[in-house]
């Protein structure tokens, strides 16, 4: 479960990236806000949890990391 945050965390970085380095080609930033959300709950948010679920196994294998990810990543 670990590694799955982390996966989905590189491809919230992916895409946060991507749209800050757009808005910053067309200096337009009025989705700002969006690329603030998508790098900080999606990436760091995102790795910081696959961290713990990485050294803490036991929490990994439970229905509630499960719910986590899926609630994390479609809410």
């Amino acid at each position: 479960m670990g590694l799955r945050f982390l996966k989905i965390a590189v491809v919230y970085l992916f895409v946060g990236a991507s749209l800050g380095l757009y808005m910053g080609m067309v200096e337009t930033f009025t989705l700002a806000p969006v690329h603030a959300h998508l790098v900080l709950l999606g990436w760091a948010t995102l790795a910081l949890a696959g961290v713990v679920y990485h050294f803490y196994p036991a929490a990994a294998e439970t229905k509630l990391a499960r719910i986590h990810f899926w609630a994390h990543n479609l809410l």
